[in-house]
């Protein structure tokens, strides 16, 4: 890789409440891993962290 190329990575938008509700739910009640529900939520898992202490 160049030094002036970039690596890509996926973008995610700022989460509504809908999404938030949803990946506790399925890591809650449907017992899913973390990542599993992030990407079915179309979130990152970082924004499960950073909403679980929340």
């Amino acid at each position: 890789m160049k030094t002036t190329e970039k690596k890509k990575h996926v973008y995610f938008r700022l989460t509504t409440t809908s999404q938030r509700i949803e990946i506790f739910r399925l890591v809650n009640e449907d017992n899913l891993t973390v990542k599993v529900a992030s990407i079915k939520c179309r979130m990152s898992q970082r924004s499960y962290y950073y909403w679980l202490q929340r």
